[in-house]
């Protein structure tokens, strides 16, 4: 088990990425399994909040989180080891900070459902679907 800050933990999604490290989201952060050792990713590392809901990967390695909260999402990779976030909200092209799933499809683009419906980044750009295309 992930290292805990009091043993009763909230989890949320687990994923297993290409790199054979296994990555759990939580309400005390994101934590990491790799080959070994546990790390937790926080606030203090640059996390929007602590609660990490949604994890997911795309074909180019990096590891999207979606919050608890309505906090956008946050595009994580490791140049040369080390850590980079970018943040990505509405002001970036989402329709909405609040992100209910995370997920990839075949061709690689990053599929994010929302409370207003799913916003779609391939190629890097965003587009959107929603009421006007049929959803509910």
């Amino acid at each position: 088990m992930p290292p805990s800050a009091e043993g009763h933990e909230l989890y949320f999604r687990v994923m297993s990425d290409r790199r054979g490290r296994v990555w759990i989201g939580s309400m005390i952060g994101l934590f990491c399994w790799d080959h070994g050792q546990w790390t937790r990713y926080t606030i203090a590392d640059g996390l929007r909040i602590n609660g990490v809901s949604h994890v997911a990967e795309t074909p180019d390695g990096a590891i999207w989180l979606a919050y608890r909260e309505p906090a956008g999402l946050t595009r994580m990779t490791f140049p040369e080891g080390k850590l980079h976030l970018d943040h990505y909200a509405r002001a970036d092209g989402l329709t909405s900070d609040y992100a209910l799933f995370l997920g990839v499809d075949s061709l690689g683009a990053l599929w994010v459902g929302s409370d207003n419906g799913v916003d779609i980044r391939k190629n890097g750009a965003w587009s959107h679907i929603g009421r006007d295309d049929g959803l509910i």
